[in-house]
């Protein structure tokens, strides 16, 4: 970079020049001036950043300079290249900054108020932070901290300077998790319905971990289907018929409704006949009309049952019914353990088609790392074969 300056006499017009007031150099208003008077009088600089301030805070005695056949004099202005501006940039924004080991020390014993407790956090000793806190104070040239019966306690200046430091490490922090978040793997993301997730999905899931433990997923609950425009989502298991324009879809668990109660409702009975129904509670769903589609698909549409309680939550209809408290509608692939166990049987032969789970995913996500393999695991899980 070459650049060519020439002198003036006045200080004042000196700091004037914005360029010069950037710089902030305190040895301008005397030796830099008077080495331009020299300057106008007989040279035109011709060199580079480095030749003539190899290091800035030498000032004029590191400048070096040569004459040259075309030697004018420029009077009383001063004027530095406009090519300088990045260099002449560059020393405004060096500024001095405090030790930051210091300044990390001071954040932590002003934090508890103690060297010890700094300390433990720090993995130092005490006097490591005390030593710290002095270079510090000797830096700023005050005093942070003062003893008051043997308590430590923060000036004025350690005060104000507190809250100020705790926020910039937190910012540090942030900004430096949000490098490593660059670089890290992308989880992928499933939306499911909360009661297909943990009685269906849950118990299955370690088995996908065990297998692929490289592949993190991240479970995210909502009854409504989510839109996939976004990119929030890579997958999502849906209840509905099948039909999703626009995205694969992968059937998963048939969806056809029977009732099921606790085995007290019944006597003991495992079978029965429809009719008992006007006898007991149904505990319906957030489709109400269900249980009048069932009833009728039974031959028992006439039936009227003692009472219907609405729970729009499948998983509290479901304690519900293992409480004794009615019939509910379910898939019975929804309730494999407690039919195992013998918490809820399925006494009516009847079971009513409806809606189904299906994996559902636009047709790139395949593309994406670990969705492919998620979705050939889920639907080996699903058909019950072994891979």
């Amino acid at each position: 970079m070459m650049f060519s300056m020439t002198a003036m006499c006045a200080p004042s017009h000196c700091w004037n020049d914005p360029l010069i007031q950037a710089t902030k150099v305190s040895w301008i208003d005397e030796q830099m001036v008077a080495s331009a008077r020299y300057a106008a009088q007989t040279i035109h600089f011709h060199a580079s950043p480095r030749k003539i301030w190899g290091d800035p805070l030498q000032g004029p005695a590191a400048w070096t300079r040569r004459e040259k056949p075309q030697e004018r004099f420029y009077g009383n202005f001063l004027q530095v290249n406009l090519r300088l501006k990045v260099f002449i940039t560059g020393i405004a924004m060096s500024r001095r900054l405090p030790p930051l080991n210091a300044l990390r020390s001071f954040e932590a014993a002003a934090r508890y108020l103690s060297f010890t407790q700094a300390a433990a956090e720090l993995h130092v000793t005490p006097s490591a932070v005390s030593h710290q806190v002095k270079l510090m104070e000797d830096d700023l040239g005050t005093r942070l901290f003062r003893r008051d019966n043997n308590r430590l306690l923060l000036t004025d200046a350690g005060t104000y300077l507190l809250p100020r430091c705790t926020a910039i490490f937190e910012q540090l922090s942030d900004l430096a998790q949000g490098v490593r978040d660059m670089n890290a793997p992308r989880p992928l993301n499933l939306s499911l319905r909360p009661y297909f997730a943990q009685k269906w999905l849950l118990p299955r899931l370690a088995d996908f971990w065990k297998r692929y433990p490289q592949i993190d997923v991240s479970l995210h609950h909502s009854i409504q289907p989510p839109a996939f425009a976004n990119d929030q989502f890579d997958l999502a298991v849906v209840w509905g018929d099948g039909q999703f324009p626009g995205l694969e879809a992968r059937l998963l668990v048939n969806g056809d409704l029977i009732p099921v109660c606790h085995p007290s409702i019944l006597g003991g009975a495992r079978t029965a006949s429809p009719d008992v129904l006007a006898d007991h509670v149904l505990l319906d769903e957030e489709a109400p009309h269900n249980w009048d589609r069932w009833l009728e698909a039974a031959g028992a549409a006439h039936v009227k049952p003692r009472r219907r309680i609405s729970i729009d939550d499948t998983n509290v209809r479901l304690h519900a019914a293992i409480d004794r408290q009615g019939f509910m509608l379910t898939c019975v692939s929804m309730i494999e353990r407690e039919l195992k166990e013998g918490t809820l049987i399925a006494p009516f032969e009847t079971a009513l088609p409806h809606y189904s789970y299906y994996l559902v995913y636009r047709k790139d996500a395949e593309t994406k790392d670990g969705v492919r393999t998620f979705v050939e695991w889920i639907v080996e899980q699903a058909s019950g074969s072994p891979a």
